[in-house]
């Protein structure tokens, strides 16, 4: 009987330590992400649009399903429409942002605008945002 309670505790403490790892992680990579945006957002306004884009990036990467995702990519994906005009790729990111998140209107309204862009004769500039 002895054996099987220290079995037991043993068992316990190895699964709650490894439930609290996964927590602690899971927290701390949110925590990561968030610090990610706000650098990029940061550099952003330096003008610093090559490093913006790098912590957007990682910020991404470090998990894509997380609940500040789609803000990630809105922002990685304005600074793309804006000042590298990649629209194909802007657009692929707004789709991705919207598919986390279906009541993510501002992604709707700049996606709208760039399919406007890209189907008519709109050629001098792509609208900067407006918030």
């Amino acid at each position: 009987m002895r054996n099987f309670s220290l079995v037991f505790l043993v068992i316990f403490f190895t699964v709650n330590y490894t439930l609290n790892a996964q927590f602690f992680d899971k927290n701390k990579v949110l925590s990561n992400q968030k610090e990610l945006l706000d650098s990029g957002i940061k550099k952003v306004k330096e003008n610093n649009f090559e490093a913006a884009l790098k912590d957007f990036d990682i910020a991404i990467e470090l998990n894509p399903n997380s609940n500040l995702a789609h803000e990630i990519l809105f922002n990685r994906t304005q600074l793309k429409r804006i000042e590298f005009k990649k629209i194909n790729s802007a657009l692929e990111d707004y789709n991705l942002a919207i598919e986390l998140n279906k009541s993510f209107v501002k992604a709707y309204f700049y996606r709208s605008i760039l399919y406007m862009f890209k189907s008519s004769s709109f050629s001098s500039t792509i609208y900067k945002p407006l918030i």
